[in-house]
């Protein structure tokens, strides 16, 4: 791909916002995927495993190993479902709400850094514009819909 192509423009920009939030993931103890299923499980905190597996797409065994991890670390905790024995509910730690909140305030921060220079009018512009590519790229609706930390 040629360096002076929008295309290259966009990637590249994606790739050092994605580098910089995952930074700052890193140093609060999570990894790729993590944040979506603590947002999950802010708006559905108790949801068994079949159901958060489905949200984000993932297999079971990729879930599987993702709450393990988030459970070691004290993020997560899981509990059978008292009707359904085979069922593992997870719901959040007092740990994970906390690292929401910082979570939250760093994103905020990055987003005004990275658009400090724009009016309103132009951040309205751009979501607009994004939102035409990801139509013409056949994506209907926004992709982290619902996704929100």
């Amino acid at each position: 791909m040629r360096e002076d192509s929008l295309l290259h423009d966009l990637g590249y920009t994606s790739r050092l916002i994605h580098r910089k939030l995952h930074e700052n993931l890193e140093e609060l103890g999570l990894y790729q995927g993590q944040p979506q299923l603590l947002g999950y499980l802010h708006r559905h905190d108790g949801s068994s495993q079949r159901d958060i597996g489905e949200w984000m797409d993932i297999r079971p065994a990729t879930l599987t190993k993702m709450v393990n991890r988030m459970e070691k670390a004290r993020f997560l905790e899981r509990k059978r479902d008292p009707q359904d024995k085979r069922s593992m509910h997870v719901y959040l730690t007092q740990k994970a709400r906390d690292t929401m909140r910082i979570l939250r305030q760093d994103m905020k921060k990055q987003e005004q850094l990275a658009l400090q220079d724009f009016s309103s009018e132009e951040k309205d512009c751009l979501k607009d514009m994004l939102a035409r590519i990801r139509e013409n790229m056949g994506v209907t609706g926004h992709p982290c819909k619902g996704r929100r930390i």
